[in-house]
C-alpha cells in the first residue's frame, strides 16, 4: 500500500507507513478506504464489484474488482476526495480515461466506463495482473540480473507500435512515457496506461497545477516547457526508457526533478555501453552482436535537438526490430467509428434512401488521413494563425487534420519577416497536403553611425581590448552567424567578451537592446549557443525566435 504523504511502498496489511508514520487506514478527507469501498459497490452494483485498495497517488486511489458477467477482473481509478472539486483535475482526469477509450489497439489499456459516484469522478479499466515494467525492472535489480536484450527490444518496439498509432490518430504526444506506465497483461502483453497529461491535437486544456511528466524521463522541449510538443517527445522518453533497461539505471540523476530537468536539456546523454562496462559485462550475445549499434540508436531517440531524433515512432520501432531480426508492421490504422459501426451503415442504405444513401455512405466512410496538411514557410519557425477562429496552432512546418474538403485562412507571423495572409483548398481529406509560403523580409530604417566619434573606424570599434563590429550588425540564427563573421575575418563574442563590452558603457555597444546568444533551448541552435539580456546583462531562455542579432569580434 503506497503512503499518500511520503509515497513510499508499505506490505498491503500495513495500519502506519514504515517511512514517515502517518497512518494509513485514512486519505486526507478522513474517509476510510472502506467507505469508498462501499460507496463504489452500491453505485456499481450489479454490473461490477469492488474488492479492496490495490495503491494510491496523489491524484486517485485504485481498487481491484470484478465484472461480473463476464468474471473478470478490473480496476477502479477513483479522484481522491481532496482535489475532487477542482474542475481542472476534474476534466484532466476525464481526459485520461477518454483518451484510450476512443483508440483501439492492441498495446493501449482497455477503458471499459466512466462514471461519477459521490461527486466523485471514476473510470474502470482492464487489470494488468502482469505488474509494470518498473516492477520487472526492480526485480532484475534485486537479483543483480541483467534485463534481457531481446525481452526488451520486443517490449519497447511494442510500445513505439502503439505510440505510432497514437501520434496518428490525433494524440501529439503521450507526454509520461516510462516503466511505471507500461503493464503487463497476464499473456505478457504490454500495454501504456495513465493518459492523463496527453496533449490531443483539439484540447481545451492547456496547463495545471500538476507536475506534467517525469523528469527522468522528460524530453528536452518538455523540461522547457514548451507548447509545441509532439510525438518526438514520446521518442525521446522511450529511448530514456531502453537506456535504462539495458544499463540498470538511468541516464540523468539528481537531489530534485530540477536539477534532472537541466540535465535533459543541457548534459550530453552518457555512453550506453561505458555506462555497462562501468557496472557489469552483458553476456548474452544478441546484445553483444550489436552493441555500437544500439548505442546508437539510443543516442539518435535522445538527441537534444528533435529533428536529429527519429521522426516517427515508427522508425525508432523498424531500426529496433532489425537488430533482433523481427518483421516490424507499423502501418497507420485511421480511427473511424462510422467505418466500424456496419449495422448503423446497413440501416441508413436500407431504409429508402437509395442512391442519396449510397453517396451519403461513401462520404461518411472516407478515410480522413492523420495530418493531411501541413503548412510550412521559408523559413521555417513562423507562427501559424487561424484567421476564422484567431487561434495560434503552433509555428511552421505545422501539421493539420482537416475533416472536411474547403478553403481556408491563415497568418503567418516571423519576427523580421513581413505578415503573410495564405488561403488553402483541400479537395481530397484522404490524401496528405504540404503548403510552402515563402515570407519576405521586413525593411527596416538603419541608424547612421555618427562620424566624428574618433573610435569608429569603417564599421568597427575599439572598446574593452578588443575590435567589435558597430555597423551592419544583423538578425540570424546561429548557424548563419558563425560563418557569417568567419567571412568578414571575425568570429562570435563569447559570453564573457560580451560582458566586457557591456561593462566599458560604450552606447553602441549595448545596442541592440535585448538578444545575444546564451543557453537558449532553440533547436535550431548548437549546444553551444548562448543568449544574454543586454538591459542588465543578465542570462534567459527564450525559443520564440531563432533569429538574434549579431555583433562579431576580434582581438
Amino acid at each position: 500500500m503506497k503512503c499518500f504523504y511520503c509515497g513510499f511502498e508499505n506490505q498491503e496489511a500495513a495500519k502506519f507507513c514504515a517511512q514517515c508514520g502517518n497512518s494509513l487506514q485514512t486519505n486526507t478527507g478522513g474517509m476510510r478506504p472502506d467507505s469508498d469501498v462501499e460507496s463504489l459497490n452500491q453505485h456499481l452494483s450489479p454490473k461490477f464489484t469492488v474488492e479492496k485498495k490495490i495503491g494510491k497517488g496523489g491524484m486517485a486511489t485504485v481498487y481491484l474488482g470484478e465484472q461480473t458477467a463476464l468474471q473478470r477482473k478490473i480496476v477502479v481509478k477513483f479522484l481522491n476526495t481532496d482535489i475532487a472539486s477542482d474542475e481542472e483535475i476534474r476534466e484532466r482526469f476525464l481526459l485520461e480515461a477518454r483518451t484510450p477509450a476512443r483508440l483501439k489497439h492492441p498495446n493501449l489499456v482497455e477503458v471499459i466506463d466512466v462514471g461519477i459516484c459521490d461527486d466523485r469522478p471514476y473510470y474502470i479499466m482492464e487489470y494488468a495482473s502482469g505488474g509494470s515494467l518498473s516492477d520487472k525492472l526492480k526485480e532484475y535489480k534485486e537479483k543483480n540480473q541483467q534485463f534481457p536484450f531481446k525481452a526488451a527490444i520486443e517490449i519497447i518496439v511494442k510500445v513505439l507500435g502503439a505510440l505510432h498509432y497514437c501520434h496518428q490518430n490525433r494524440l501529439q504526444s503521450h507526454r509520461d512515457i516510462k516503466p511505471a506506465n507500461i503493464m503487463f497483461r497476464e499473456n505478457g502483453e504490454p500495454i501504456i496506461v495513465d493518459f492523463g497529461i496527453v496533449k490531443l491535437e483539439d484540447a481545451s486544456i492547456t496547463r495545471t497545477r500538476m507536475t506534467m511528466g517525469t523528469a527522468n524521463y522528460m524530453s528536452p522541449e518538455q523540461c522547457q516547457g514548451r507548447k509545441d510538443i509532439d510525438g518526438r517527445s514520446d521518442v525521446y522518453s522511450v529511448g530514456i526508457m531502453l537506456f535504462e533497461l539495458l544499463s540498470g539505471e538511468l541516464p540523468f540523476k539528481g537531489e530534485s526533478g530540477l536539477s534532472i530537468m537541466i540535465k535533459q536539456v543541457k548534459e550530453k546523454l552518457p555512453s550506453l555501453n561505458g555506462k555497462i562496462k562501468g557496472k557489469f559485462d552483458r553476456t548474452d550475445s544478441d546484445y553483444t552482436k550489436v552493441a555500437d549499434k544500439i548505442e546508437k540508436i539510443i543516442d539518435r531517440a535522445c538527441a537534444k535537438n528533435r529533428k536529429k531524433r527519429y521522426e516517427t515512432a515508427q522508425e525508432f520501432a523498424m531500426e529496433l526490430g532489425a537488430l533482433i531480426g523481427t518483421k516490424v508492421n507499423l502501418t497507420p490504422t485511421y480511427t473511424n467509428a462510422l467505418q466500424n459501426t456496419w449495422g448503423l451503415v446497413f440501416a441508413f442504405l436500407f431504409l429508402g434512401l437509395g442512391i442519396g444513401g449510397f453517396l451519403g455512405y461513401r462520404f461518411l466512410t472516407q478515410k480522413v488521413a492523420p495530418n493531411n496538411l501541413i503548412i510550412d514557410s521559408i523559413p521555417q519557425g513562423a507562427m501559424v494563425t487561424n484567421v476564422n477562429t484567431n487561434k495560434q496552432e503552433g509555428v511552421t512546418p505545422n501539421p493539420f487534420t482537416i475533416q472536411e474538403p474547403g478553403k481556408l485562412n491563415f497568418k503567418l507571423t516571423l519576427e523580421g519577416y513581413q505578415e503573410r495572409l495564405v488561403t488553402v483548398e483541400i479537395t481530397d481529406v484522404s490524401k496528405p497536403k504540404t503548403e510552402r509560403f515563402e515570407l519576405k523580409k521586413e525593411e527596416k530604417l538603419v541608424e547612421p553611425i555618427p562620424e566624428n566619434n574618433p573610435s569608429i573606424r569603417n564599421g568597427f570599434i575599439s572598446a574593452g581590448g578588443f575590435i567589435w563590429q558597430s555597423s551592419d550588425v544583423k538578425r540570424m540564427n546561429w548557424y548563419a552567424a558563425l560563418t557569417y563573421c568567419k567571412n568578414i575575418g571575425m568570429r562570435l563574442p563569447t559570453k564573457a567578451e560580451l560582458k566586457i563590452g557591456y561593462d566599458t558603457k560604450n552606447q553602441l555597444l549595448q545596442k541592440p537592446c535585448c538578444e545575444y546568444w546564451s543557453s537558449t533551448p532553440h533547436e535550431d541552435d548548437s549546444d553551444n549557443a548562448y543568449n544574454v539580456h543586454m538591459g542588465k546583462f543578465e542570462s534567459f531562455y527564450s525559443s520564440k525566435s531563432n533569429a538574434f542579432y549579431v555583433r562579431c569580434v576580434s582581438k
